[in-house]
C-alpha cells in the first residue's frame, strides 16, 4: 500500500506546515469512521484547509447500503489559531470552536458517484509547505486497501483534474447534513 504519506506523517517529528495543521485539525474533528476490514463498504475523508476562511473536514461512508456524512466546520480559523500560539502537544492545549453534523445520504450523491466509480487510488501527492497556500489531505479506503494523498492549489494544476472534481462535489456534499447551531452561521 502506498501509504508514504500516512507514514511520514506519523513517523516524522518536523512535520511541515500543511502537515501539522492536518493533524491538529483531525485530532479536533470527529473521529473517522473505518469499514470492518472486507467488508465492501468504503470511508473517506477530505480535509480542506483554505488560505482564506475556515477549516472543514467531510467524511462520506458507507454501510450496507446506507452512505452517511459526517462534517466537521471549524468556526474559527485553524491556521490563524496555530499561527498565534506556541508550539501545541496535545489538541486540548487549542480551544477552537467546532460544530460537527452528520446525516445520511443518497447513493446518487456526485461526490458518492465519484467515489463508486473512481476510487482516489491513483491520485497524485503535491504538497508545499507555504502557509499562505491552499491544502487538501484526502484519507479512503475501500476496506480492502486504504491510500492517503496530499495537495497544495490543485486549481491551478492542469494535471490535478481528479483532484478538482472530488474538491468541487465535496462543497456540495458537506451541505446535506444540518447546522448544528444557526447562529454560528
Amino acid at each position: 500500500m502506498a501509504l508514504n504519506l500516512l507514514m511520514y506523517h506519523t513517523l516524522c517529528m518536523d512535520l511541515s506546515f500543511p502537515l501539522t495543521l492536518e493533524r491538529q485539525a483531525s485530532s479536533l474533528g470527529a473521529s473517522l469512521f473505518l469499514p470492518d476490514p472486507n467488508s465492501g463498504n468504503f470511508s473517506f475523508r477530505i480535509a480542506r484547509f483554505p488560505s482564506e476562511g475556515h477549516e472543514v473536514l467531510t467524511d462520506v461512508y458507507q454501510v450496507g447500503a446506507r452512505f452517511h456524512i459526517q462534517v466537521t466546520r471549524f468556526l474559527e480559523s485553524l491556521r490563524l489559531r496555530l499561527s498565534e500560539t506556541k508550539p501545541i502537544n496535545s489538541p486540548f492545549e487549542l480551544p477552537i470552536s467546532i460544530e460537527i453534523s452528520c446525516s445520511t445520504c443518497d447513493h446518487n450523491n456526485p461526490l458518492i458517484s465519484e467515489l463508486l466509480k473512481r476510487p482516489p487510488f491513483e491520485f497524485q501527492n503535491d504538497i508545499s509547505d507555504s502557509p499562505s497556500e491552499n491544502h487538501f489531505f484526502i484519507f479512503y479506503t475501500d476496506s480492502k486497501n486504504c491510500v492517503a494523498k496530499a495537495i497544495s492549489e490543485p486549481h491551478s494544476k492542469s494535471w490535478a483534474e481528479d483532484w478538482q472534481r472530488l474538491i468541487n462535489r465535496s462543497y456540495g456534499t458537506e451541505h446535506i447534513p444540518p447546522r448544528r447551531n444557526k447562529a454560528l452561521v
